[in-house]
């Protein structure tokens, strides 16, 4: 991630956050970004390696009002599956679910 926060730092992603706020409406950009400048100026962010962590750190009571915006789009981040392999995964445990349901069940006569 710190890469990223160099990088981001010397040179925004305006295409990434346009097409992050087509996706998100309910993000305000100019907020938004002003936001995330903030954070990719901050030195102390560029060691955390996870979403989670940065959530964390931004949810903070002294922060959490000043970076709304980033809040909403970490928690997006967190609720959001990286994969589709979770989602088979979910589908095939539901599976086994209900054929152990059906099984179980006693069939009346």
């Amino acid at each position: 991630m710190k890469e990223l926060f160099i990088e981001y730092q010397k040179n925004f992603p305006d295409q990434l956050l346009s097409d992050t706020v087509n996706v998100y409406q309910f993000l305000e950009k100019n907020r938004l970004k002003a936001e995330l400048q903030i954070l990719y100026e901050r030195e102390e962010l560029q060691t955390i390696s996870r979403v989670i962590l940065l959530l964390s750190f931004v949810s903070q009571e002294d922060m959490k009002y000043t970076f709304q915006e980033t809040i909403k789009l970490l928690e997006v981040s967190v609720t959001t599956s990286m994969s589709t392999s979770e989602a088979e995964r979910c589908f095939s445990m539901l599976k086994r679910i209900k054929t152990f349901l059906r099984n179980s069940l006693k069939k009346k006569d």
